[in-house]
Protein backbone atom coordinates (compact mmCIF):
# COMPACT_ATOMS: atom_id res chain seq x y z
CA UNK A 1 0.00 0.00 0.00
CA UNK A 2 1.38 3.38 -0.98
CA UNK A 3 1.42 6.22 1.50
CA UNK A 4 1.51 9.96 1.06
CA UNK A 5 4.52 11.00 3.18
CA UNK A 6 4.70 14.57 4.47
CA UNK A 7 7.25 16.11 6.85
CA UNK A 8 6.35 19.25 8.79
CA UNK A 9 9.00 21.17 10.72
CA UNK A 10 7.89 23.42 13.56
CA UNK A 11 4.93 21.10 14.12
CA UNK A 12 4.81 21.60 17.88
CA UNK A 13 2.84 24.87 17.66
CA UNK A 14 1.46 27.64 15.50
CA UNK A 15 1.51 27.31 11.72
CA UNK A 16 3.22 23.91 11.80
CA UNK A 17 0.60 22.45 14.15
CA UNK A 18 -2.21 23.96 12.04
CA UNK A 19 -0.73 22.49 8.85
CA UNK A 20 -0.56 19.03 10.41
CA UNK A 21 -4.13 19.08 11.67
CA UNK A 22 -5.49 20.49 8.40
CA UNK A 23 -3.61 17.97 6.26
CA UNK A 24 -4.79 15.09 8.43
CA UNK A 25 -8.38 16.11 7.75
CA UNK A 26 -7.79 16.34 4.00
CA UNK A 27 -6.37 12.82 3.49
CA UNK A 28 -7.40 10.24 2.67
CA UNK A 29 -10.28 11.53 0.58
CA UNK A 30 -12.30 10.36 -2.40
CA UNK A 31 -9.72 11.98 -4.69
CA UNK A 32 -6.63 10.87 -2.73
CA UNK A 33 -7.05 7.38 -1.33
CA UNK A 34 -3.48 6.85 -0.06
CA UNK A 35 -3.08 6.77 3.72
CA UNK A 36 -1.32 9.83 5.10
CA UNK A 37 1.95 9.69 7.02
CA UNK A 38 2.84 12.87 8.87
CA UNK A 39 6.37 13.29 10.23
CA UNK A 40 6.00 15.91 12.94
CA UNK A 41 9.35 17.56 13.64
CA UNK A 42 10.28 20.02 16.36
CA UNK A 43 12.31 20.41 19.52
CA UNK A 44 9.51 19.82 22.05
CA UNK A 45 8.40 16.19 22.09
CA UNK A 46 5.40 16.68 24.39
CA UNK A 47 4.02 19.42 22.13
CA UNK A 48 4.58 17.24 19.05
CA UNK A 49 2.57 14.49 20.75
CA UNK A 50 -0.26 16.96 21.36
CA UNK A 51 -0.22 17.88 17.68
CA UNK A 52 -0.37 14.20 16.75
CA UNK A 53 -3.31 13.64 19.11
CA UNK A 54 -5.19 16.52 17.46
CA UNK A 55 -4.82 14.98 14.00
CA UNK A 56 -7.57 12.94 12.40
CA UNK A 57 -7.80 9.31 13.45
CA UNK A 58 -6.24 7.02 10.86
CA UNK A 59 -3.36 9.38 10.11
CA UNK A 60 -0.01 7.69 10.67
CA UNK A 61 1.95 9.97 12.98
CA UNK A 62 5.75 9.81 13.21
CA UNK A 63 7.33 12.09 15.81
CA UNK A 64 10.94 13.18 15.40
CA UNK A 65 12.59 15.65 17.74
CA UNK A 66 15.41 17.79 16.49
CA UNK A 67 16.65 21.19 15.46
CA UNK A 68 16.46 21.71 11.71
CA UNK A 69 19.33 24.20 11.95
CA UNK A 70 21.68 21.37 13.00
CA UNK A 71 22.94 19.24 10.14
CA UNK A 72 23.22 16.10 12.29
CA UNK A 73 19.53 16.36 13.27
CA UNK A 74 18.51 16.94 9.65
CA UNK A 75 20.54 13.90 8.53
CA UNK A 76 19.00 11.70 11.23
CA UNK A 77 15.43 12.77 10.53
CA UNK A 78 15.68 12.36 6.77
CA UNK A 79 17.40 8.99 7.22
CA UNK A 80 14.43 7.80 9.28
CA UNK A 81 12.00 8.96 6.60
CA UNK A 82 13.97 7.21 3.86
CA UNK A 83 14.44 4.02 5.88
CA UNK A 84 10.76 3.72 6.83
CA UNK A 85 9.03 4.92 3.65
CA UNK A 86 11.66 5.25 0.93
CA UNK A 87 10.66 8.77 -0.07
CA UNK A 88 9.23 12.12 0.98
CA UNK A 89 6.33 13.56 -1.01
CA UNK A 90 6.09 16.98 0.58
CA UNK A 91 8.12 19.14 3.00
CA UNK A 92 6.61 22.01 5.00
CA UNK A 93 9.50 23.95 6.55
CA UNK A 94 7.77 26.19 9.06
CA UNK A 95 10.34 26.03 11.86
CA UNK A 96 11.50 29.35 13.26
CA UNK A 97 15.15 28.97 12.30
CA UNK A 98 16.82 28.35 8.96
CA UNK A 99 17.00 24.77 7.77
CA UNK A 100 20.43 23.40 7.08
CA UNK A 101 21.34 24.06 3.43
CA UNK A 102 22.32 20.40 3.22
CA UNK A 103 18.61 19.47 2.98
CA UNK A 104 18.09 21.51 -0.16
CA UNK A 105 20.97 19.72 -1.88
CA UNK A 106 19.03 16.44 -1.78
CA UNK A 107 16.91 15.43 -4.71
Amino acid sequence: MSHRVILITGASAGIGRSCAITLSKAFPSEEHSQPLVLFLVGRREEELKKTGEACKEGTIIEIQTGDMGKEEDVERIFSVVKEKYGRLDLLFNVSLGPMSAHVWNRS
